[in-house]
């Protein structure tokens, strides 16, 4: 019996617990909601595989077309949050294998914050491409877990080589992620750095060719968009940057140059056989600068330092926690309010899905009223729904949800040229006409003493434009 319960407390519990964070912490995710981007995959698959294909993604579409054909945005989470749980058990059987001085506990807690931080859920809220980024997860789990494995070193390099490339194929910041899993294996398991340059660098630098020879071969075949250099790197347009984002630029060139230098001092004290833990604990923590050193970006979406975060996040408080010292149980607060943070965030999506759905009844209710038709009548909405999204908590949140990633239909894009509410609304069966730039600015002003929404007095009926205007804010 009190070997049951030993068996039980070693071996049952700690997944047990992996299990249930997760699955509560993602719990709001199981509900059937979609994003900004992710309508565009209902309304055009072949669309969004195409913009895909024109941002290197390849990965993605390779998915798509071996294992999913059609997408279906309702089983998404019931795919997604398994996929999640496994990959936190995965994690936790790594360090324990790995690491002599883990304890359940530490191990447990690594595996939880490294899934049930906020930066994942923001990579997340995608969910037209979330299989395929935790695909791309396990793909870096397994692959770092063959390169530590008694295996033949070439067959390491070769097999962890492909694992690794086919994350980048999936999405090109895996290659960031993957580094910064590279220092923290460098750090925590000290009997196997030898073997972590000999294998697990290799294997980085062989997928990033692979990548890179994939990304040129498809160019005779595939017109690439110019969006990620638009949208994240600086150091092709410093002329053209304001003062701040050249100071910005400037602040990051000199952290690129310390980091390198200090990268190149770790390296020869290794060599030298010297202590060299400080040094890496300061490069782990440093690696989630890797994406702004090469992009000279100083503040990108939150969204793309996903792996990377969860490496240097999880992996400082597992350092801690595994010290056995007093400041496990403040870890442990952080990791709770990570859980629950990141659970408001996921909730918070929904409720403002739920107001979108209410706003697109509430404009139909309105027009069954008037008797007005949808085909043909122009809908203009005045201004969007970010106002009144007030309060310490919402702004804190705001910090993760930006970008494409921003909750609600009517918030995404400046309100005269959004076409976004109007696809949502189509995806609804619902099928106004979308009004010229001209139009909209017109009426903007005509009805702008208009209450705004959810006042019943916010919508009004222009019989002579043949219009239906929606005041959401000033």
């Amino acid at each position: 019996m009190e070997e049951n319960k030993n068996l039980f407390k070693r071996k049952i519990f700690p997944l047990l617990i992996i299990t249930c964070a997760i699955t509560l912490t993602y719990f709001p995710y199981f509900k059937n909601t979609f994003g900004i981007d992710t309508s565009t995959m209902i309304k055009s698959q072949g669309q969004m595989l195409s913009g895909y294909l024109s941002q290197g993604r390849f990965g993605m579409v390779w998915i798509f077309e071996l294992l999913i054909h059609r997408y279906n945005n309702q089983i998404v989470p019931f795919i997604v949050i398994p996929l999640l749980v496994g990959a936190g058990i995965y994690l936790y059987f790594t360090l324990k294998k790995y690491d002599k001085e883990s304890s359940d506990f530490a191990a447990s807690l690594f595996a939880i914050v490294f899934i049930c931080n906020p930066v994942v859920y923001a990579q997340l809220c995608f969910k037209m491409q979330a299989i395929q980024i935790v695909i791309g997860v396990f793909c870096v789990l397994l692959g770092i877990n063959l390169s530590l494995s008694r295996l033949r070193t070439s067959v390491k390099i070769i097999g962890s080589g492909l694992l690794f490339a086919f994350s980048f194929l999936i999405y090109q910041v895996f290659v960031f992620f993957i580094f910064s899993m590279i220092l923290f294996c460098f750090y925590v398991f000290r009997d196997k750095r030898q073997q972590i340059l000999q294998v697990m660098v290799p294997s980085w630098l062989v997928a990033s060719l692979i990548y890179f020879l994939s990304y040129f071969l498809a160019s005779f075949m595939i017109h690439y968009s110019s969006y990620g250099n638009e949208t994240y790197m600086m150091w092709n347009k410093l002329p053209e940057l304001g003062n701040l984002q050249k100071i910005g630029a400037l602040f990051i060139a000199l952290f690129a140059l310390a980091y390198l230098f200090l990268l190149i001092i770790t390296i020869r004290r290794f060599r030298a056989k010297k202590e060299i833990d400080v040094l890496l604990l300061i490069l782990l923590i440093g690696s989630i600068m890797t994406f702004n050193m090469a992009f000279g970006n100083l503040r990108p979406a939150p969204r793309v330092y996903f792996g990377t975060f969860s490496t240097v996040f999880s992996g400082i408080l597992y350092l801690g926690i595994r010290k056995g010292n007093g400041l496990k149980y403040l870890f442990l607060l952080i990791i709770l309010f990570s859980m629950f943070f990141t659970f408001s965030l996921s909730h918070k999506a929904n409720l403002s899905y739920e107001n979108d759905q209410i706003l697109t009844e509430n404009v139909m209710k309105y027009a069954r009223e008037h008797n007005i038709l949808e085909n043909g009548t122009n809908l203009v909405f005045i201004g969007n729904l970010q106002t009144g999204n007030q309060g310490m908590l919402n702004k804190f949140q705001d910090i993760f949800i930006t970008g494409a990633t921003r909750v609600s239909f009517f918030q995404f894009d400046p309100p005269l040229t959004s076409l976004r509410p109007y696809d949502f609304m189509e995806i609804k069966g619902y099928h106004f006409k979308i009004p010229t730039p001209k139009l909209r600015a017109n009426l903007s002003l005509k009805y702008e003493h208009l209450p705004n929404y959810p006042s019943k007095k916010s919508m009004f009926w222009d019989k002579g434009e043949n219009a239906l205007l929606v005041k959401l804010s000033n």
